[in-house]
């Protein structure tokens, strides 16, 4: 019943009810993607891991590697600059 499309189209995609592919997964995808193997390694991390923490993390690679804010809010998609301040300000390096 699924069938991928070489060559086409996003690596990770949703599904939807009927299981026919859309073109990329959701948020609450990603999230529920996470939760597994986070119960599976049995991780003590509050609040757990999102496709957001991914986000932020990227932001933070970013700052410590040098890049400007502009690249930094262009990369994580953010068009507010008080936005990616507030992530990167509550992080201590």
């Amino acid at each position: 019943m699924l069938q991928a499309i070489a060559g086409s189209g996003n690596i990770l995609r949703g599904l939807t009810p009927d299981l026919s592919l859309n073109d990329k997964l959701c948020n609450a995808s990603v999230n529920n993607i996470l939760k597994r193997p986070q119960a599976e390694a049995d991780l003590a991390i509050e609040p757990s891991l999102t496709g957001h923490s991914f986000r932020v993390g990227r932001a933070l690679d970013l700052l410590n590697e040098g890049d400007s804010l502009p690249k930094i809010m262009l990369q994580g998609g953010w068009s507010a600059e008080s936005t990616v301040m507030r992530y990167l300000r509550a992080w201590e390096f």
